[in-house]
Order: C-alpha cells, then sequence, then structure tokens
C-alpha cells in the first residue's frame, strides 16, 4: 500500500500594494518634475529670468539629504538650472542656481520656517559635495510655495514678519528671509493662454463651470501637439478624473483615457450646465411674477437671477455692472445671461454688455 504523500505547503500570498492615492501633492510632484512645466512656471511668473537661464539645463535634485521623517510629509522638487552670470566667472561662464518647490494646499502660518529648515539643511548639503561657486560662495536658491488653496494666502512671506521687533540692539541681528508665494488665486481673472500648460493648469484650478474646462482641454491639446510627452499627458488626465469624481459617475470616468475623450465630456456638461441654469432662470422669473405681477415680477426675477450668476461666476461685481443690470429689459438679461455663461471674466461681460 503506497504511502500518501503529504499536501505541500504554500505560501500565503502577498496582498497586493493598495494604488497611492491620488491627493494634490502627489500631482504637483508629477506635474513639476517635468523641466519644461518648471521654465513654463518662471515664465509666467518672471518672463525676464527665463531669458537669463540655460533652459536646456534643467536639471533634477535628489534631496536624499531631508531626513527620512521629513521625506514622508513633504513633497518638494528641487531643480538646478545654469544661469548667465556677467559678474560672477564661473566654468563656461554659466552658474547653477537652484530653485526650490514646495506645495501648498492650505496657508499655514509658519509654512517660511519649513521652507527655511528645508533650506538649509540643502545648503549644507551643497557644501558637503563641494558645490560652491568659482569664489567659494554658496549657490543662489530661490524657494518657492506653490499655493493652491480655496482662500487667498495672507499668511507671512518674510521671517521678520514673524519675529517681534524687540530693543532697538536687536534689529541688526533679527534675520530675514523672504519666501515666494505663487498664489493660484491671483490668476483666477487671467486669460487662458493657449500655448502656456502653467496657464492651462491655474485656469483648470480656478474653473467656475464646464465652459471654462473646455478652453483648458484645447489648451492642453496645443501644448501637447508641440510637446509630445506621454507620462505628463497621463497626469493632466489623472488630474481631471479626480476633480470630476463628485461630478460624474465612476463608470463614465473609467471611459476616459485620453485628452481626446475630455473634450466631449465637457461639451455636454457645458450643455446641460446652461440649459440647467436657464431652467432655473424661467423658474425665477415666474416665481416673481406670480408675487408681483407677471412682466415685471419676471424682469425683477431675471435682474436678481443675472446678478446671482455674475457674482457666482466672477465674485466681486462692480458697481457699472449691477446699473446695468437694473436699467436692462427683458431680451437684454437673456442675452446677457448667454454672456455670463460663456465669458470668463466680468470685464468681457461688460465690453460684450455695452457693445
Amino acid at each position: 500500500m503506497s504511502k500518501k504523500s503529504a499536501p505541500k505547503k504554500t505560501m500565503p500570498k502577498k496582498p497586493a500594494k493598495p494604488r497611492a492615492q491620488f491627493t494634490d501633492d502627489n500631482f504637483y510632484h508629477q506635474f513639476f518634475s517635468n523641466a519644461e512645466v518648471v521654465a513654463d512656471l518662471i515664465k509666467t511668473v518672471q518672463p525676464g529670468l527665463l531669458a537669463e537661464l540655460d533652459v536646456n539645463s534643467f536639471v533634477q535634485v535628489s534631496n536624499e539629504f531631508i531626513s527620512a521623517d521629513m521625506r514622508a510629509r513633504r513633497s518638494d522638487v528641487f531643480w538646478k538650472v545654469k544661469w548667465h552670470s556677467k559678474e560672477q566667472v564661473a566654468e563656461e561662464g554659466w552658474l547653477y542656481i537652484y530653485i526650490l518647490l514646495e506645495f501648498k494646499s492650505r496657508a499655514e502660518r509658519f509654512c517660511i520656517l519649513q521652507v527655511l529648515e528645508y533650506l538649509v539643511l540643502a545648503y549644507r548639503d551643497l557644501i558637503n559635495k563641494n558645490a560652491l561657486t568659482a569664489s567659494q560662495k554658496l549657490p543662489p536658491l530661490l524657494p518657492i510655495v506653490l499655493y493652491n488653496g480655496d482662500i487667498p494666502w495672507q499668511q507671512p512671506k518674510s521671517l521678520a514678519e514673524l519675529i517681534e521687533p524687540g530693543p532697538v540692539f536687536f534689529k541688526p541681528y533679527i534675520p530675514d528671509f523672504n519666501l515666494l508665494v505663487i498664489d493660484e488665486n491671483d490668476y483666477r481673472d487671467a486669460p487662458l493662454e493657449m500655448t502656456s500648460l502653467i496657464s492651462a493648469i491655474f485656469t483648470f484650478e480656478n474653473s467656475r463651470h464646464p465652459l471654462d474646462l473646455k478652453s483648458v482641454t484645447e489648451a492642453f491639446f496645443v501644448w501637447f501637439n508641440s510637446h509630445p510627452k506621454q507620462q505628463l499627458k497621463q497626469t493632466i488626465i489623472n488630474r481631471v478624473k479626480h476633480s470630476l469624481k463628485n461630478v460624474l459617475s465612476p463608470d463614465i470616468l473609467n471611459q476616459v483615457s485620453t485628452l481626446e475623450e475630455l473634450s466631449p465630456m465637457f461639451a455636454t456638461r457645458a450643455e446641460k450646465f446652461m440649459e440647467q441654469q436657464k431652467q432655473q432662470w424661467q423658474y425665477f422669473g415666474w416665481q416673481e411674477g406670480r408675487q408681483e405681477g407677471r412682466q415685471e415680477g419676471e424682469i425683477h426675477g431675471k435682474r436678481a437671477f443675472l446678478m446671482i450668476t455674475l457674482t457666482k461666476r466672477f465674485e466681486a461685481v462692480s458697481a457699472l455692472a449691477k446699473q446695468l443690470v437694473e436699467s436692462a429689459d427683458a431680451q437684454q438679461l437673456d442675452d446677457w445671461l448667454d454672456v455670463a455663461l460663456k465669458v470668463n471674466s466680468l470685464d468681457e461681460w461688460l465690453s460684450r454688455a455695452t457693445q
């Protein structure tokens, strides 16, 4: 009688690693890990500076000098680029400057101390690597905080703002440090530049309704036609899908895998959005008409709804805009609502309304 062999022991399967959760920090880290995007950011903030840089020399710098616990809670991007120095003599007439990008979705009061800590560690690392200038000085380093919070940045941008002055004798010894904060809210009314990926992203982040998103998608097409970068394109697609997860069903979003599929989706959303707005417009006027007399009440309701639409789209509404709405007849109000749903700024609406 043959002896039965014992069943083989099998090792338990390792659970699959969960996908990294998509966050703003993850997106910005991936987005600004591209040299052309960083160059585009500098061009947006300070066009003259980009002309002094060798745009082909951007090199991403490792942040291994940062301790593990700091890396776990940070998503910085650190770059160096050659700068043509007229006063400093360096190898081949170029000097490396460093750009540190820190991403924030909340306006933190002591953010400047966090960046300063990072800056000191970066300089220590450069000293250890003997990465000094020809005159044995530390290279210039530009610290940038890119902020995408809903509320405009109102926190200190210099270290001196956080320190009480104290006695006059202390003044020369109180350290100062300035931080360049790029607040996306400041670009809310900026025109969309079709050839700038930064402009498209800032417009996307500040978009108020689907028509804005449709224009942004067109800008993405323009940029990627001349910059065929598939990985960066996928980063953009993931960002757009993430932002729409509370608006569109997972079934619809899962079908989107290319930029070409985004444009018709936004167009459909824009049509539905405008139809909903017009239905609200008619209902609002009808309700007011019931209370105040049909014709006069309907005009009053349309004026009120147009003001609501302008305020939601452009926040602050000028006295001139209010005056135009108050003096408009029913047909003008109808026309101006259509304009309000299509334009990108209050100035553009005023220009169309006063033609």
